[in-house]
């Protein structure tokens, strides 16, 4: 350590550089941590939405393949008498039984078909 010492007066008388002229390290020590804190809390930040984002995935999965089960039949065979907006509502509701769900939506409670098709 002495030899670089040493050799950085030597440097410096060379260059005319006054002794007292650099840099403070205490400073440039700090924003390197703060950058580094930064950045870090950067990772935490995007490793929780891709937690998040892979949660919401597996739902998607689970629910497209209760989706697939469903329309595994072609609509007109199931329900031949139902328009599609009708077969949607009838799926939805069969998809919240599966689930344990015992929900139909409360809005619909009090509409005739004519009202469904405007509601949808």
């Amino acid at each position: 350590m002495e030899d670089i010492l040493a050799e950085n007066r030597l440097l410096r008388n060379l260059a005319q550089v006054p002794e007292n002229y650099g840099f403070n390290l205490e400073e440039i020590k700090l924003a390197d941590r703060q950058k580094i804190e930064d950045y870090k809390a950067q990772v935490r930040y995007q490793e929780k939405e891709i937690e998040e984002l892979e949660e919401e995935r597996a739902k998607l999965r689970y629910r497209l393949r209760q989706m697939s089960t469903l329309f595994s039949n072609k609509p007109g065979e199931r329900y031949k008498e139902l328009s599609p907006d009708q077969l949607y509502l009838i799926d939805q509701y069969a998809m919240n039984l599966k689930e344990g769900l015992n929900e139909v939506f409360n809005k619909l409670y009090c509409l005739n078909s004519l009202d469904i098709q405007r509601f949808l």
